[in-house]
């Protein structure tokens, strides 16, 4: 059951959050410690964040995504994984993720904020079913 919870949370996504990296590389800062531990915390708390609304995600298309042939295997779309479970999770990582960009800064935290504002009402329930908005935003 954990590995469904960790499956959920699409880790292999996070790698594509390393870009936070780039404006600190880019401004020849990389070898700032401070500036080092708050990209890295800005991209552990962003991963928590994309985390939570992949989990919206699933739990949007768990329906469509049971009658799929390989999709049927997610951990909500096969009910291996409780909504409830799911929602606590979800919340969890969105409350930890937007807490750790509070704490780094408070600017970091309203580009978050619009992050998720875009993300849970744009693409969660309407974009995504545009086909190159779909493909694009999850790039």
């Amino acid at each position: 059951m954990l590995k469904d919870y960790f499956i959920l949370v699409r880790p292999h996504q996070w790698v594509k959050n390393l870009l936070l990296f780039l404006p600190a590389f880019f401004a020849l800062r990389m070898d700032e410690v401070e500036v080092l531990v708050s990209v890295s915390f800005g991209v552990i708390a962003f991963s928590l964040l994309a985390s939570s609304v992949y989990i919206l995600n699933d739990y949007l298309d768990r329906e469509q995504d049971a009658k799929h042939p390989t999709k049927k295997d997610r951990p909500l779309a096969s009910g291996r994984i409780p909504r409830t479970g799911a929602f606590i999770l979800m919340g969890s990582l969105a409350a930890l993720g937007l807490l750790i960009f509070g704490l780094i800064d408070k600017y970091a935290l309203y580009l978050v904020t619009g992050y998720v504002i875009l993300n849970i009402p744009f693409y969660s329930y309407r974009l995504a079913n545009i086909p190159i908005i779909d493909i694009l935003s999850s790039l």
